[in-house]
């Protein structure tokens, strides 16, 4: 991407075709994973859910066995539970070069409802537990996803920031703002990014495309220094509506 002053600004990818294309999960295997790291060396993928099932597990074992060497970040993603961590922990635990884990959670009031059926501060309580217990699990970097984040509700870039500011100084590495239902809008995009700018360099964007505004709403994010994004190769991922990286 260039800048105003006519430099350019390296933009990373988070490539989510495994992880976000369930549906495909079982046809790309550790040598399709290879190619794709190739492809967008520097980046980060997220391979899979290690916890789902044992076939998945052994998948995600096989992937990390066969990539050491690639120029890219493997990042393993589970629910804010602790059994995910005992099998996310189990299978990046061996590994000694690029490998990181996630976990999301929701941050509106609808997805409170409709998830977990509790409270915004009961959440966040909870959420440095949630930390804390990753922490006791593995030393590898560990990212939080917030679901929902574009939610038309009031105020919610103020809770977006806020929890921000609380997951990074409890030790997590990045925040991961999702437009989860692919409902962002400009005003609402530029009220989240514009509050959280302090924070840019800890913080990635998730996009998905059902309003048909996912590229512009990442040139926003972009214009607020976030410089890592969600895709999928061929829009593979939930709901075919996330934006694939060649077209960044």
């Amino acid at each position: 991407m260039r800048n105003g002053d006519n430099s350019l600004e390296r933009i990373y990818v988070r490539e989510e075709f495994r992880r976000d294309g369930l549906a495909a999960n079982f046809l790309a295997d550790e040598n399709l994973m290879l190619l794709a790291a190739k492809s967008i060396p520097g980046s980060r993928i997220n391979i899979g859910y290690p916890a789902i099932c044992g076939c998945e597990y052994e998948y995600c074992k096989k992937i990390l066995s066969r990539v050491e060497e690639s120029p890219t970040e493997y990042c393993v993603v589970g629910h804010a539970r602790s059994d995910h961590f005992d099998s996310m922990a189990s299978v990046i635990r061996p590994h000694n070069f690029n490998v990181s884990a996630n976990f999301w959670i929701p941050i509106s009031d609808y997805f409170l409802q409709r998830t977990v059926n509790d409270k915004a501060e009961n959440v966040l309580m909870g959420l440095k537990d949630v930390i804390k217990k990753w922490q006791d699990r593995s030393d590898k970097p560990f990212d939080v996803a917030f679901a929902d984040c574009t939610s038309p509700e009031p105020k919610i870039s103020e809770r977006i920031y806020q929890w921000s500011e609380v997951c990074l100084e409890k030790g997590v590495r990045n925040i991961i703002i999702c437009d989860t239902r692919g409902i962002g809008t400009e005003e609402i995009i530029s009220d989240i990014f514009g509050r959280i700018t302090p924070l840019s360099e800890f913080i990635e964007y998730h996009p998905h495309d059902d309003n048909g505004l996912a590229l512009d709403n990442i040139e926003r994010a972009i214009g607020h220094g976030i410089t890592i994004i969600g895709t999928a190769f061929f829009g593979s991922g939930e709901r075919l509506t996330m934006v694939d990286p060649r077209n960044l």
